[in-house]
Parts: structure tokens; C-alpha cells; sequence
């Protein structure tokens, strides 16, 4: 898909004397800068064509004095072009002061305060051969009167620091609270507008905005400007520690309400940006109240723990899953600090580029303390200051972390990672998640990952990234036992088990709730319905010579089970129970035919005196 990219442009052609040199057409070969066509004047269109074989026209155009330049591009429906903005002294790939290359027609952009001299546009082909028009208009610069809320007046912008500002020069003074900062994490692809016009525009009250990038240009300003009312919106290039240390940067972004780091590179962000003036100031406008944000690399490195891979190569899941000490990890920490994101590591384009192995091995690096929080495309998390979460957009955000029922079974160097009973919280739009206290309304599932098994059968559930129906079980147990875990969040149709353990004198006497079965000290529920609870009843151990032996066991056609016991008792009369109902009173030792009619896979017998101190139950199974 096509990246949206909005700016604005300048250029001025005077009247009179230059007016007899203006082109109005394009003139084959321009296919360069220094072939370029030219001069464009002032208001005067110009026509040409671009095609598959000849994809680029080059015009130059004089400027005489300051001034503001729109650049208007137009063609024929069903084909589309753009138009990039150059100084004299830089025509590369890529060093554009100016661009509109977005799927619109026209392609209108402004470049405001554009000082006299030679300047050179390009028109570019993106599909179809488009017929097109080019104007350029020039108009005086709109003066600012120059306000000062405590940071001084804008600084002079250093020649070597690239930066498209649309709106006011001018600091404008809002009065932020600083007990409520937020923060903005995308994750990558289309952006999500309502984050923007529902979450920032209300915070950031028409204050200015700042965003900063390592490449790129002004694809962000226009597109602020609609959407949150701001009274400026500055790009700036900040592709190195000199830049970031600069006092322009500095102003910039302590004069702001919002910062807006864009994708890019997450590592050369922690190259330029950590330890410098840049990190200081950002820190900084959280602290005022303001509302710190990123797309991308850009919401990667909000994170106390950010995926650094620097000059490794990139972190696929089916490598990490395979291999706990992959050559593409590294984990790098110190930059910014948000107590919403203490112990966090972020990830973005998850689900569209399956990298919930990543995570889930990046987070058995951090340890059981550690949490993943993970984005799709075109999906935002706004994060307040009381730790509260919500989700905007159609993709989805996951949260990954270990609990007390979580089993890092193996993560050795060399080894496949196997991980069992991760809690995965799946939000989408409207969710919710205190990240303070690790909590939603929304239900979890468990994720366990088994590398050592094809990739495509390493995760259970197979596919990690859907929703699906989870049940709450909770299980109790009475005096002289323990049973784990205490509550489970189980899959829609999918089994549970839990553990029981007893202390000495002690026996279990029923396990009621969920309808499972026991078997020994182990309570399984086969398919798991709804939430419910399970309690595990308890009494004292009957400690006898006492003996329950089964002999045999028949079911006949008639549906009726026939179950033959004999005991061996130093102690009469004895109660014989079945599921802890008394099925008859045995007074010697001998044999007992035990005949009635169930659905149940088998029974508990057990021997029990007057008092209610019983044997150890004996299990049948039919």
C-alpha cells in the first residue's frame, strides 16, 4: 500500500523580466536534476507525462525573496504521480525538504518560510502514465508574533538538522496537568485516525506536536493537523547524537504537548537518542503531562525493554522457538521510562507478521517478572496515567506474561524454547487493560510453545492469535489438603486437571464441581463448559488394618453393574460407601455384591466407622 505522505512546498518565479523565460511544458531529456526544465514561474501551469519508460521529469524554479510555495500537481484519473521538493545543493534519493506522495489528486502540499534561491521539483510516476499539470504559487509568509511559556524563543535551526514545520513558528502556552500524562503505542501499518482525534486531540487542547524520525519527511503533519486541531506540527530529522544534542531539538520538543516518534529503525533510535538531549526532553513532557507516542519502531522503544537486533538480523518466531539463544536477540534497556510500561517489552506488526514466538521467547529472557505487550496493525493502545489501557483500531493488542502456573521448561542455549500455561490476553476495540495491575475484564487463555515440534504444530492452541472462548475454573480444598492450581482459565471444550495434595491423617472424601471425575489424587475435567468451582472435601484418615479389596467387576444387558468387594476387618459394624453414600453395614469379615445401575465411569468405595473416619477410597473403574 502506498505511504501518505503530506507537506508543503515552496518555489517563486517573479513577473516581468523573468515571465518570458517561464516553460509551460516539459522538453524530453529532464530526467535529472541537472537535465532539468525550467525555470516554472510564478502561477504558470505546466503540462507533461510521465510513463513506465520515462518515470521522472525534473524542473528547476528561481525564488527571488522569502516566501511560502504551494506546489499543485493534477492528472488524469486512473493513474497517479507525485512531487518531491529539493534545494539546489541536495537533489539524492531521499533528501527531499518536501513531498506530496499520496494516492490524492490532486497533490497539493505548502513549504512555508522558504528563503530566496534555486530550488527543484520532481514529478514522479507511481502507476498508470499519467498526463499532468504542475503549478507553483508563491505568497508572502505569514507573520507569528513570538510567545514565550518559559522555554525562550525558538532557537535558530542549525543548517545541518532537516525539519518541515506546518502551522505556527511560535510556542503556544497550554496548561497541562502533570498528574496526567499518557501514552500512545501503535503497532505499525495504517494508522488508527480515532487514536488521534478521540485520545490526543481532547489532551493535547491545540497545543504543538513534535515528531521525530531517524529518515523520512513530513508525511505526519497535515494529517495531525486535521485530526487534532494542533496549532503546529514539526517533523525534524534527528539522525544523529550531535542533532539530538542540539538546543533546536531540545526546544522543539520541550515547547510540545504530544511526541510522536514515527517507524523506522528502533535501533538507531537507542544509537542517536539514548543518553542525549533528545531522551531528556521526552522524559520531560511526559513529566509536564503530556502525551508521549510511536508507530512501529517508534512504540518498540516506548517500552522499558526494547528488541535492539542493531546490525543482527531480524527476530522470526519459527528461529527464536527453535533456539532460546538466537543470534538475532538482543535486549536493550535504559532509554525512556514510564511506570505503565516498567517491565515491558513491546512488539508491533504482530499478528501480520506471526511474531507471537518472538515475544513469548523475548519474554523467557526477561524472566518470570517480565510482560510482552504486542500490537497489530492498524490497532492503538492509550495509556493513561492510572495504568488504564483502551484499544482503538481493527487489529487487535496482546499482553503475554508467566503467572505462578507458568513452566519455562526449556530455555538452554541451543536448545528449542518449550514454555507451558503463558497467560495471552487478546484486546480489540473498546477493551480494556490495567497495566499497573495486570487486569481486564477480558478473559485470558493459556499459550503454551513446544519448539522442538514443526513449526506449525508448536503452539497449543494451534493458532495463537485467534479469540476464543475461555472459562474461569476455580478449585478450593478443605482442612488437611491443598489442591493446584487455584483457578485456571481454560479454552471453550478443552480439558483441565488439578493436583491434590494431603497431609499426614488426611484422606479426600469428595471432589464435587465441574463434572470431573477423580482418579487417585488427580481431579480432571474432560471438556470445560462454563466457569464453576471445585471443592475438595476432606476427613481424617481411618488408620486400620482395615482391607477393601476389589474382586470383580460386571456389567450386564440390563445396564446394571454388578461390583464384588471383600474386606478384612479387625473393627465391626463398618459402613460399606459408594460416592459417600451407604450402600450397606458390614459386621464380618467376608464378600459383598455391590448391584445397581449408572451412567458414571466407575465409583468410590470406601470402609468408614460410626464416627466418620474412613479407609483410603479404592477407585473403580468400568
Amino acid at each position: 500500500m502506498k505511504a501518505i505522505i503530506a507537506i508543503t512546498a515552496m518555489l517563486y518565479c517573479a513577473a516581468g523580466s523573468l515571465s518570458a523565460a517561464c516553460i509551460t511544458e516539459e522538453t524530453e531529456p529532464n530526467n535529472s536534476a541537472s537535465a532539468a526544465n525550467g525555470p516554472i514561474c510564478d502561477n504558470v501551469p505546466v503540462s507533461g507525462s510521465v510513463s513506465r519508460t520515462d518515470s521522472s521529469d525534473w524542473f528547476f524554479l528561481d525564488i527571488p525573496e522569502l516566501s511560502d510555495v504551494t506546489i499543485t500537481l493534477s492528472h488524469q484519473s486512473g493513474a497517479d504521480a507525485d512531487w518531491y521538493f529539493y534545494e539546489a545543493s541536495r537533489t539524492g534519493v531521499n533528501q527531499d525538504i518536501a513531498r506530496r506522495a499520496t494516492s490524492m489528486n490532486p497533490e497539493v502540499g505548502t513549504v512555508s518560510n522558504v528563503e530566496a534561491g534555486r530550488y527543484y521539483i520532481e514529478v514522479n510516476r507511481w502507476s498508470g502514465s499519467p498526463n499532468y499539470q504542475l503549478t507553483v504559487t508563491l505568497a508572502e509568509p505569514e507573520v507569528f508574533d513570538e510567545v514565550d511559556c518559559g522555554y525562550g524563543f525558538r532557537p535558530a535551526k542549525p543548517n545541518n538538522i532537516t525539519s518541515y514545520l506546518t502551522g505556527t513558528p511560535s510556542d503556544v502556552c497550554i496548561a497541562l496537568d502533570a498528574n496526567n500524562p499518557a501514552l500512545l503505542l501503535m503497532g505499525g501499518g495504517s494508522d488508527v485516525d480515532a487514536a488521534f482525534s478521540q485520545r490526543i486531540r481532547p489532551h493535547l487542547q491545540g497545543g504543538n506536536i513534535v515528531v521525530l524520525r531517524t529518515s523520512g519527511a513530513d508525511g505526519y503533519n497535515d494529517y495531525f493537523m486535521e485530526l487534532t486541531e494542533a496549532a503546529s506540527v514539526e517533523s525534524i530529522i534527528v539522525n544523529s547524537r550531535d542533532k539530538a544534542n542540539s538546543d533546536y531539538v531540545d526546544w522543539a520538543i520541550r515547547t510540545a504537548e504530544f511526541v510522536w516518534m514515527a517507524g523506522g529503525d528502533q535501533s538507531t533510535y537507542v544509537d542517536y537518542w539514548q543518553g542525549t538531549r533528545v531522551q531528556e526532553a521526552i522524559q520531560y513532557v511526559y513529566s509536564k503531562g503530556g502525551v508521549i507516542g510511536g508507530t512501529s519502531a517508534g512504540s518498540m522503544v516506548l517500552s522499558e525493554f526494547v528488541y535492539d537486533p542493531g546490525s543482527r538480523p531480524n527476530a522470526i518466531s519459527r528461529e527464536l522457538v527453535a533456539d532460546f539463544c538466537d543470534s538475532s536477540i538482543h535486549i536493550s534497556s535504559d532509554f525512556l521510562q514510564f511506570p505503565q510500561l516498567a517491565g515491558t517489552l513491546n512488539d508491533t506488526h504482530f499478528a501480520n507478521r506471526d511474531r507471537m514466538g518472538r515475544s513469548a521467547v523475548l519474554l523467557a529472557h526477561l524472566g518470570a517478572e517480565g510482560r510482552t505487550v504486542s500490537i497489530d496493525e492498524r490497532a492503538s493502545l492509550f495509556v493513561g496515567a492510572d495504568g488504564t489501557g483502551i484499544v482503538d483500531g481493527t487489529g487487535a493488542v496482546y499482553v503475554l506474561r508467566a503467572d505462578e502456573q507458568t513452566v519455562f521448561a526449556q530455555t538452554d542455549c541451543g536448545q528449542p524454547v518449550i514454555i507451558h500455561d503463558l497467560l495471552r490476553h487478546r484486546l480489540v476495540a473498546g477493551d480494556q487493560y490495567d497495566l499497573f495491575s495486570n487486569s481486564s475484564d477480558v478473559r485470558p487463555i493459556r499459550l503454551s510453545i513446544d519448539g522442538s515440534q514443526p513449526y506449525s504444530q508448536a503452539y497449543n492452541p494451534t493458532n495463537p492469535y485467534l479469540y476464543y472462548t475461555s472459562f474461569l475454573l476455580r478449585a478450593e480444598a478443605m482442612e488437611g489438603a491443598s489442591v493446584t492450581p487455584a483457578e485456571r482459565y481454560v479454552i471453550a471444550g478443552e480439558p483441565a486437571e488439578f493436583q491434590i495434595s494431603l497431609e499426614d491423617g488426611w484422606q479426600i472424601t469428595e471432589v464435587t464441581g465441574c463434572y470431573g471425575v477423580l482418579e487417585q489424587q488427580s481431579y480432571r475435567v474432560e471438556s470445560v463448559i462454563s466457569d464453576c468451582d471445585i471443592q475438595v472435601h476432606t476427613g481424617l484418615a481411618y488408620d486400620t488394618e482395615s482391607q477393601l479389596e476389589l474382586i470383580r467387576v460386571n456389567q450386564g444387558r440390563s445396564g446394571a453393574t454388578l461390583v464384588q468387594l471383600r474386606w478384612d476387618s479387625a473393627t465391626q459394624p463398618l459402613l460399606l460407601q459408594r460416592d459417600g453414600e451407604t450402600v450397606a453395614v458390614l459386621t464380618r469379615p467376608g464378600r459383598y455384591n455391590d448391584q445397581f445401575k449408572t451412567s458414571a465411569a466407575g465409583v468410590t468405595y470406601q470402609l468408614c466407622e460410626q464416627n466418620g473416619l474412613c479407609t483410603a477410597p479404592l477407585w473403580v473403574q468400568f
